[in-house]
């Protein structure tokens, strides 16, 4: 290796270190953006030869958005004076006084205070952290505005990208092309595994709470709709609970009723129909989403919850096809 070589291998690494430094502080909302490019994909394929190509990735970036800013205004003003008044139900003191009666009598050493004591508590910590939650804010408008315009020039310009990464890889073109094939499949397979069995999950369990009369049921679905997207915990976490707050406030036909329910209906999304659209599909054993699901989330926040697993699957998919062509 003579100094140029030498030279240039420093300068690229230099470089290489300079760019993460770059990309780091907004790589899940990339990472997102790509994400994203990938599940619209397939229809900016068909709009493109009908309308153009940059008309038909503005017309899915504008989809897009509205997709997921439109349910959550018009949820967030569905839920949240449910979650208020659920909040307010709980802070009431007999509730306290009862959940202090369960809890100590389990052997659980706790005394809750006064409702507007914790009120007050709640008011200084958000007054004390104003600062903090601007500078998170100000962070998330870049972010999210940043995975829009990523998100339109991939649509635009990622099949240019993909053969440039193809031209500079150093892999046979069948190898290529099988990493491609093996990506694809299971990125698709965790999606449809995460999304489509985690909003089955949750309406259904919302079903369960709306045929026992428990209050508040738009709310409670959506909190199960995202404890569906998190392995071994799952809607558990919820109806369970609400089965057994009727049978601890006498309600013990209903609330029975909730836990067989949730035990097999409930349950069957998850140990059948998740484990045909993940792990048949993508070959990912429980234990590797959970992991990917944790980790995505401490790495990347909320947006790990579907990256963490993604890209989990796309390392799998990788070492899988190097094996097959390197017998290592």
């Amino acid at each position: 290796m003579d100094v140029r070589d030498v030279f240039f291998a420093l300068l690229l690494g230099a470089l290489f270190v300079l760019a993460v430094l770059v990309v780091r502080p907004f790589l899940a909302y990339i990472l997102a953006a790509g994400l994203l490019a990938f599940v619209l994909h397939p229809a900016q394929r068909r709009l493109s030869p009908r309308i153009g190509t940059r008309p038909a990735a503005l017309a899915l970036v504008v989809l897009a958005v509205l997709m997921t800013t439109v349910p959550i205004v018009l949820l967030s003003v569905s839920v949240l004076p449910e979650a208020a008044k659920t909040a307010e139900e709980v802070a009431h003191r007999p509730v306290l006084d009862r959940a202090e009666r369960v809890l100590q009598s389990v052997g659980v050493p706790v005394e809750f205070g006064d409702a507007d004591a914790v009120s007050r508590q709640l008011v200084d910590l958000l007054v004390g952290n104003v600062s903090e939650l601007l500078t998170t804010t100000v962070k998330l408008v870049l972010g999210l505005s940043l995975l829009v315009f990523v998100l339109y020039y991939l649509l635009v310009d990622g099949q240019s990208l993909i053969r440039w990464v193809r031209d500079v890889t150093p892999l046979d073109a069948e190898i290529q092309e099988e990493l491609y094939t093996e990506t694809n499949q299971v990125t698709w397979a965790v999606l449809k595994g995460h999304v489509f069995v985690g909003v089955v999950q949750g309406v259904l369990g919302g079903v369960g709470f709306f045929l026992v009369g428990l209050p508040n049921v738009l709310f409670w679905t959506m909190v199960m709709v995202l404890f569906a997207f998190v392995p071994v915990v799952g809607v558990g976490a919820v109806w369970v609970p609400g089965g057994l707050y009727l049978v601890a406030t006498g309600q013990v036909v209903p609330g029975v009723a909730l836990l067989v329910y949730g035990a097999t209906v409930v349950s069957w999304v998850d140990n059948y129909l998740r484990a045909y659209a993940v792990d048949f599909q993508a070959g990912l054993h429980p234990a590797v989403v959970l992991v990917g699901v944790v980790g995505g989330i401490y790495f990347m926040g909320a947006l790990g919850l579907f990256l963490g697993p993604v890209l989990l699957a796309v390392f799998k998919a990788t070492v899988t096809v190097v094996d097959d062509y390197y017998d290592l």
